[in-house]
């Protein structure tokens, strides 16, 4: 029989982890900027736009990591 190697999981390195981070940068930016123009491309603060950008995304992330509900949740009637 044939040895199988198994590859070792490598940690991350600096230039995975930059690459990360310029790759939410993006997504932070690309969704600033669809929020700047559904709100009327108004001059100044685009930090609002920024701000709601980061929130909407980390709201999603935690959304994805929630465990779904496995047991249906049990509903009281109001008898009327």
């Amino acid at each position: 029989m044939a040895k199988q190697q198994v590859k070792k999981e490598e940690a991350p390195t600096r230039e995975d982890k930059v690459s990360q981070e310029a790759l939410i940068s993006i997504e932070i930016a690309t969704l600033a900027y669809h929020l700047w123009e559904a709100r009327g491309c108004p001059v100044g603060s685009p930090e609002i736009d920024w701000f709601d950008a980061e929130q909407r995304l980390l709201n999603r992330e935690e959304a994805v990591a929630i465990e779904p509900v496995k047991k249906p949740l049990l509903v009281r009637s109001s008898g009327a």
